[in-house]
């Protein structure tokens, strides 16, 4: 993007040229191009897999119904409201009209080939997005043009039929049609030659998208530079097309009972555009300047960072589904007079996840590559985690008063979270969680350049990031041992004065590899205790009932802290010119915890005590 900009602004007779060379107005290098770039990707398509459908009729018909009668008109929607009222005086007068086609044409495109990478991360059903891509792409062949001239008509933008119908034909209808007979051809020679076969044009697809967005931000580099306010301006209604879509798919795919494997692809498809589809109608019905182009560019521009952010909305949903906090409350709901015994044991055998998993990861992705290990990862879930939930942890036995129980359950967590906001204990853990996470976030990310700047050696770097995760468990493994009958508050107070001791050791270290050592103990040690703390503490100072809502009401900080911390550490860093700075900001945040965590304490301490001298008296 940034190098089309700027050869376009180094060039500008060159891409005139390149511009002119259009016939039936159809610009023939981005013609060839799209071509190029999205053959090859039509050939994994495999249209039989629509025989797949009915299996998964819930997910296909939330898809078809968000990607066909709801994100075109709601952008067409979103276009009129932001660009034809909200940002109308800043917009140039005579592009309105354009910028809302371009954002239209954006929409009324379903995307094809990224939904295969955006369900590889969001861990989806690779069959269920083949057999939607495939409809989409079938429906697309007669619904694209219709769609497209209604949107422009109820937009009072006039419709160019023909060249409408030429880009169909030249952009959707030929590329499929030459795409299904090279793939039978292909396939008619084996699998493995099929595979060798995309596999060998997968790199003139890339090359060809890569040399389309330097064309096209050749040509948009000008009105880039000079008017970035409309680009931003362009972004919105995009933006809160793509939340908008995905969020609404995503949620009517749960609430009709879809899997996550199939409602993630589906949701994401409802959010992403088949932009060179988008781009190449764009300029051959208003031009390689026109307005409508520049704003299916800047779809290209946000599309992929937001995706990314989209699919990683989803990960930390599964993750917050799945992880510590809601094991901590369904152990402390179904274990009332032993769960302390058990999330320390819980925590202890996960303690060797990072242990067995960095490694095991580096060795998927040095023999899989990234996509491959992340699915390895996936068949790892699926294989081991998925049936432990369902046939050892199951279900709660049915209740012939189970809306009863729902509503009085809802009424406990509500009286918990209000109660608990309404309690100093609670702010002091607050504040303790989220300045402990921090610090630890900070130092995490930033351990091994902090060292590197002190020209500790490599192997030393490694050998003291090693010592950490080793000495998490060992940690876990006291508590579990000689640790089990202490109550949490009193080994609070330890792990969180070790946390800035483990900061006062490192910022003494230097390059000694005895500190170093030293420091990766006290502050591995420190970290795996505090999941512990974390799972046991509520229940010591505070109370049990509504467990599960307080528990995530005081883990919310610190789950944003923890997002923070590394970049604000960075900016320190940034601003200070070395990690001194950093150091002496870490170890005053984590000294902000002990001291909270000592408070709540005491509160705890002076309310029992003052409740004990009201029951002797």
């Amino acid at each position: 993007m940034v190098g089309g900009i700027l050869v376009g602004q180094l060039l500008p007779q060159l891409f005139q040229a390149i511009g002119r060379m259009e016939v039936a107005h159809v610009n023939l290098p981005v013609g060839v191009l799209i071509w190029v770039m999205i053959i090859p990707m039509l050939i994994k398509i495999d249209f039989g897999a629509m025989t797949q459908v009915r299996s998964q009729w819930r997910g296909i018909g939330v898809t078809l119904f968000v990607n066909w009668l709801v994100k075109p008109f709601s952008m067409a929607f979103l276009g009129l409201i932001f660009i034809r009222h909200v940002f109308a005086s800043w917009l140039p007068a005579d592009q309105l009209h354009s910028y809302i086609a371009g954002l239209i044409l954006l929409a009324a495109a379903p995307c094809t080939a990224m939904v295969f990478v955006w369900s590889q991360l969001c861990k989806g059903d690779p069959y269920f997005t083949l057999s939607q891509v495939a409809l989409n792409d079938s429906i697309m062949i007669v619904a694209f043009a219709p769609l497209v001239a209604l949107l422009l008509g109820l937009s009072a933008i006039t419709v160019p039929w023909d060249t409408l119908i030429i880009s169909v034909g030249l952009y959707i209808v030929i590329p499929v049609i030459l795409a299904q007979l090279l793939r039978r051809h292909l396939l008619a020679r084996g699998e493995a030659h099929f595979r060798q076969a995309v596999a060998h044009l997968g790199p003139y697809s890339i090359s060809a998208l890569l040399a389309t967005l330097v064309l096209l931000f050749a040509f948009q580099g000008q009105a880039i530079v000079k008017e970035p306010l409309v680009i931003a301006m362009l972004a919105v209604p995009i933006l809160i097309q793509v939340f908008f879509n995905s969020g609404l798919a995503y949620l009517l795919n749960r609430r009709l009972g879809v899997a996550h494997c199939v409602a993630g692809p589906s949701s994401l498809t409802g959010a992403s555009n088949f932009f060179e589809l988008a781009v190449a109608t764009a300029i051959s019905l208003f031009g390689f300047y026109s307005g409508a182009a520049l704003a299916t560019v800047v779809g290209v521009l946000i599309k992929v960072p937001v995706m990314l952010f989209v699919v990683w909305i989803g990960l930390g949903v599964a993750m917050a589904a799945t992880l510590y906090d809601p094991v901590f409350a369904v152990i402390t709901r179904d274990f009332p007079g032993s769960f302390r015994t058990k999330i320390t044991l819980i925590t202890l055998v996960a303690g060797f996840a990072s242990t067995v998993f960095i490694p095991l990861t580096q060795l998927l992705v040095d023999r899989l590559q990234w996509r491959g290990a992340l699915l390895a990862l996936a068949g790892f879930n699926l294989a081991i985690c998925l049936p432990i939930h369902v046939f050892a942890i199951g279900r709660d036995a049915p209740r012939e008063d189970n809306r009863d129980y729902k509503a009085s359950l809802k009424a406990i967590n509500a009286a918990a979270t209000s109660r608990a906001l309404r309690t100093p204990t609670f702010w002091a853990l607050a504040v303790c969680f989220t300045a402990y996470y921090a610090t630890f976030a900070a130092l995490t990310f930033h351990l091994v350049p902090l060292m590197a700047e002190r020209r500790v050696l490599p192997a030393l770097i490694l050998t003291t990031m090693a010592v950490i995760g080793p000495a998490q468990v060992l940690a876990r493994v006291l508590w579990f041992t000689l640790g089990r009958n202490v109550r949490p508050s009193i080994v609070g107070v330890i792990v969180t004065a070790a946390l800035p001791a483990s900061v006062v050791v490192l910022m003494c270290a230097g390059t000694s590899s005895v500190l170093l050592i030293v420091f990766a103990i006290i502050y591995g040690g420190a970290n795996g205790m505090m999941t512990i703390l974390r799972g046991t503490i509520v229940q010591d100072v505070m109370w049990t009932e509504g467990y599960g809502a307080v528990s995530g009401l005081l883990s919310m900080p610190s789950n944003v802290a923890k997002g923070i911390a590394p970049v604000s550490a960075a900016a320190i860093w940034t601003a200070g010119g070395n990690y001194v700075p950093v150091e002496w900001t870490v170890l005053l945040v984590s000294l902000v915890s002990a001291v909270a965590f000592i408070f709540a304490i005491r509160v705890t301490l002076g309310k029992k005590f003052g409740e004990h001298q009201a029951n002797f008296e």
